[in-house]
């Protein structure tokens, strides 16, 4: 009948629209809540690597002035390993003393982001870098005089924060659509049956008469 033909494609046209709106919106603030994050990953990494340098003849991890808060704790979000090409470890935070952590990274760059997942479940992004760290300003006079470079090995620098925070947002922020959508489709469709009933009634009158 031409009231339901009105009615069913009228409802589904207005789910199918509301359907893509949201998912573009979910999308959309998704893609820029994980750039954000790599992105303050990437500053906090940079802080870091810049910490780290060669002091009488030794590479050191000088972070008296450094926020590590978030490195002492196993449960906390961010995880921390320096060590060299040759093996040595500078620091490592709690959760690297029982394992190395195994990721995939984006590309294979001297500084390169990645994905990995913890024995845990908790999924994390990681910055893996390798560089010739800078040199303590008494030791390269040093070098000078001297003619030689005081080391020969690079540093091997891996940093990682838990994605929770973001994906908590990510689940109420699908929630919220999702919820949003239902109610919104609800309504919508009440209303729209009342409408075409009210203005299929002269149809139905003439339809009676013929």
């Amino acid at each position: 009948s031409i009231r339901k033909t009105l009615i069913v494609g009228t409802i589904g046209a207005m789910v199918t629209l509301l359907i893509a709106s949201g998912a573009f919106l979910y999308l959309t603030v998704r893609a820029s809540l994980l750039r954000q994050f790599d992105q303050a990953l990437l500053d906090k990494a940079h802080v870091l690597i810049d910490s780290v340098e060669v002091k009488s003849g030794r590479i050191v991890f000088d972070n008296e002035d450094l926020d590590m808060a978030e490195f002492h704790s196993k449960k906390g979000p961010g995880f921390l390993h320096i060590g060299t090409t040759a093996g040595d470890s500078i620091y490592r935070s709690p959760l690297f003393e029982d394992f190395n952590l195994e990721y995939e990274l984006d590309d294979d760059q001297d500084l390169s982001l990645g994905s990995a997942q913890l024995p845990d479940g908790r999924r994390v992004r990681v910055v893996r870098a390798r560089f010739e760290p800078q040199v303590d300003d008494e030791d390269v006079t040093e070098a000078s005089a001297s003619g030689v470079r005081h080391i020969d090995v690079d540093v091997v620098f891996e940093f990682a924060r838990d994605t929770a925070p973001v994906m908590d947002t990510l689940r109420r922020l699908a929630f919220t659509l999702i919820a949003f959508g239902i109610g919104t489709i609800a309504l919508s469709s009440a209303l729209l049956y009342l409408v075409i009933q009210r203005a299929l009634k002269p149809l139905d009158a003439l339809a009676t008469e013929i």
